[in-house]
C-alpha cells in the first residue's frame, strides 16, 4: 500500500522525499501509517523496481537534492491497482478482537478501555478536520477537479468512521453499565 500511496503523491507532481513526506503526513497519514525511513526504503524500491525515476539537483554549499519522479511503469502500476477493486479483504480490527475477549476484564476496565478508543477516535477527528486545511491547499494546486472530489470522498469517510467509532464505544458501554445494573 505504501509503494501505491507514494507513486499516486508522485502521480501529481515531481517531489523530494522530504516533500512526500510532508504531504503523507498532511493526507495518507488518516488511511496508513508510515515513518520516514520506511517512505525513502520504498522509494529506493520504487526507483530500483522502475516506477519512479530521480534527478539529482546539485545546490551550492548543500547536499544535492533528490527529485522523484513517476515513470510510464509508475502510473500503469498505479492505474491497475487504482482501479483493482476485486481482491479486498476486510480489514484487520485489533479493538474488536481485544472488545471480543473484553467480558473477561472487570466491567470498570472494560468501561475505561472503551472509553479510551472513543478518546482516539475522536481525537483523530478532529486531526482530521485540521486536515482539511492542507486538502484545501493542494485543492488549488491542482488543475483537475475530479482528483479534489474524490480527495473530499476520503475526507467524508474518515470523519463518518470517526463519529461512528465514537458513537459505537457510547453504546458499548451504555450496554454495559445496563447489565451491571441488571446484575446488582
Amino acid at each position: 500500500m505504501l509503494k501505491h500511496g507514494i507513486l499516486g503523491l508522485l502521480s501529481y507532481y515531481d517531489r523530494t522525499g522530504y516533500e512526500i513526506m510532508e504531504v503523507f503526513k498532511n493526507s495518507l497519514s488518516f488511511m496508513w501509517n508510515a515513518n520516514t525511513s520506511q517512505v525513502y526504503r520504498e522509494l529506493q524500491n520504487l526507483k530500483d523496481s522502475g516506477f519512479a525515476q530521480v534527478t539529482v539537483i546539485e545546490q551550492d554549499g548543500k547536499p544535492n537534492k533528490k527529485v522523484y519522479s513517476i515513470t510510464e511503469a509508475g502510473r500503469e502500476e498505479l492505474l491497475q491497482w487504482a482501479g483493482d477493486y476485486e481482491n479486498l479483504k476486510f480489514p484487520n480490527f485489533p479493538i474488536l478482537m481485544k472488545l471480543f475477549f473484553g467480558g473477561m476484564l472487570p466491567k470498570e476496565e472494560a468501561i475505561a478501555a472503551i472509553q479510551k478508543v472513543k478518546q482516539v477516535y475522536c481525537e483523530r477527528g478532529r486531526e482530521l478536520e485540521k486536515l482539511l486545511s492542507c486538502l484545501d491547499s493542494y485543492k488549488a494546486e491542482t488543475e483537475n477537479r475530479n482528483y479534489a472530489m474524490f480527495w473530499d470522498m476520503t475526507a467524508d469517510f474518515g470523519r463518518g468512521y470517526a463519529r461512528f467509532v465514537a458513537d459505537w464505544c457510547d453504546r458499548c458501554v451504555e450496554q454495559i453499565e445496563k447489565s451491571r445494573e441488571e446484575n446488582k
